[in-house]
């Protein structure tokens, strides 16, 4: 019982990798619908759930926390691979913009996933920063709102429309800058200067 106890939120963690590679491979097969986006918000809960569980257990661990980072970056670098095929074909200055601003967060995406083993290897802190934790809020509402369209189809709105195009931007815009804030912070604490 005390394994159990004080594995709980890399269980819960474990059930969020799954999650995501369960709505990955729905998506891979053209499953769109109520279970693929239930299956996201269920791994973005995940996410919330085992950080929770292990302050409120005292069960924090090194393991769980780059588990943690794996989860989150199959998820999103993968949810944003999906975005950017939705948008491949919008003939439309934000549809290029939004493409543009989506291999730039997966690029950033990969420098912290990296930077995390970098981090494990050299024994410094690899739990995420402030700006990380703002950005993967973001990421999860970015990711919720493109999933609405995608799989569910609300408002009768396409997702060619101009204000929905423009939403993206802007947050996506905010989404990288966070993403900028969170690797900039790593790399103070890592290399003790400021990147250029």
């Amino acid at each position: 019982m005390k394994k159990i106890y004080s594995n709980l939120a890399n269980f819960v963690t474990i059930v969020g990798i799954f999650t995501a590679t369960w709505s990955i491979i729905l998506t891979i097969q053209g499953a769109t619908g109520l279970l693929n986006f239930s299956l996201i918000v269920a791994t973005e809960a995940t996410d919330f759930l085992d950080g929770i569980i292990a302050r409120w257990l005292g069960i924090e661990s090194l393991f769980g926390s780059i588990l943690d980072r794996f989860r989150d970056k199959l998820f999103t670098c993968s949810q944003f691979f999906f975005m950017f095929a939705t948008f491949w074909n919008i003939p439309s200055f934000f549809a290029t913009t939004i493409l543009s601003l989506l291999a730039i967060m997966v690029g950033i995406e990969l420098c912290l996933f990296f930077a995390g083993l970098y981090g494990l290897a050299k024994k410094l802190p690899v739990e995420a920063n402030r700006w990380g934790k703002r950005k993967m809020f973001l990421q999860c509402f970015i990711i919720n709102w493109w999933a609405l369209f995608y799989h569910l189809t609300p408002f009768n709105l396409e997702i060619s429309n101009f204000s929905v195009l423009l939403s993206f931007v802007l947050v996506l815009s905010v989404g990288n800058y966070l993403a900028y804030k969170s690797i900039s912070g790593y790399w103070e604490i890592y290399f003790n200067s400021s990147p250029a």
